[in-house]
């Protein structure tokens, strides 16, 4: 595109899409997946997690249109590390910022895919979580009560409000 009356071009933007072939995935009985992982990536607005920008229906396929990771997944990060693993501190940072997910439990969303492949790495270091086919959403959001309590034993926990 061309400068014009109409304003400057934007500089070059990469973008991820994921494409299904929803006749296998119904052929499979895994179209609920698709359908759920598509109402929980609409629903996401947290920096470790994905933006879904577009999604569209081509024929048989399903495609969502995301956020691009150049910096791969964990799994591919960690082998290519001097004896295929992270620094401690390396490994406290990204530990840290995939228990920041909590995001998820906050909007009633279950993570059921933890695992270093689905943990991509964004151009800026941070992480971000992936494919979330195996996601739940549940209807009732729990209410966490922010007291300490202890079942006696010494150990502590956090109760939930009834």
């Amino acid at each position: 595109m061309n400068p014009g009356a109409a304003g400057m071009p934007e500089q070059q933007c990469f973008y991820a899409m994921k494409v299904v072939d929803r006749e296998a995935l119904a052929m499979r009985k895994k179209l609920q997946r698709a359908e759920m992982e598509k109402e929980i990536l609409g629903m996401l607005d947290h920096p470790f997690l994905p933006t879904l920008y577009a999604e569209f229906d081509v024929s048989h396929y399903s495609c969502l249109v995301m956020e691009f990771c150049p910096g791969g997944d964990l799994y591919a990060a960690r082998l290519r590390r001097p004896c295929k693993s992270f620094s401690i501190s390396t490994a406290k940072f990204y530990a840290a910022e995939v228990i920041l997910a909590e995001y998820l439990h906050m909007m009633g969303i279950i993570y059921g895919d933890l695992k270093p492949e689905n943990v991509l790495v964004r151009e800026d270091g941070h992480i971000m979580l992936s494919d979330f086919d195996l996601s739940l959403k549940c209807d009732v959001v729990p209410n966490w009560d922010m007291r300490w309590n202890s079942d006696g034993n010494g150990t502590y926990y956090f109760s939930p409000i009834t």
